[in-house]
């Protein structure tokens, strides 16, 4: 009984440490609202994400939005190579090479920070499946593997090194 009370005891001090960073540094938040007013394409944002180089990102029913902390810039979803778009974004992933995966509810793109360019994500599985359908999840493993999750196709996984679809 003495060993669990100690145990706990020195649990709690992890957990609790006296004199927290917060105490000491005096951290203050602050919070800005964001919606139309400030630039926002859309009120309904269904997707945010912050990427590597600190912007945040905002996936909403009309475009996507990118927020510098000052000002808001609005990105057209869409591929003129391919000829596809859409602007109603549903989730946002940003993988290892800084690009970010966007999910619509008609497939991803994927957009490249340095030109602003988009792509569609047209890549065939080994079945001959192609994401085209609402998405409604993008995450990556430790193993390299992008998972794609399109609930009226099922769940993909694209291998980055290789670059299959499966």
């Amino acid at each position: 009984m003495k060993k669990s009370l100690v145990l706990h005891l020195v649990s709690l001090l992890l957990i609790f440490p006296s004199g927290s960073k917060a105490d000491d540094n005096n951290l203050n938040y602050s919070f800005s609202r964001i919606d139309g007013s400030s630039g926002l394409s859309q009120n309904n944002v269904k997707a945010i994400i912050q990427d590597s180089y600190g912007f945040m990102w905002f996936g909403t029913r009309n475009r996507l939005n990118r927020y510098d902390g000052t000002s808001m810039k609005i990105f057209d979803c869409y591929d003129p190579v391919r000829q596809r778009g859409n602007n109603n974004i549903s989730s946002l992933f940003e993988d290892k090479l800084k690009q970010l995966w966007i999910g619509t509810d008609k497939g991803v793109f994927r957009f490249d920070p340095v030109t602003e360019s988009f792509s569609f994500f047209d890549t065939p599985a080994d079945n001959k499946a192609v994401v085209n359908d609402w998405i409604a999840d993008i995450v990556e493993d430790y193993d390299q593997n992008i998972w794609i999750v399109v609930p009226n196709q099922g769940v993909f996984r694209y291998h980055t090194p290789s670059s299959r679809l499966f």
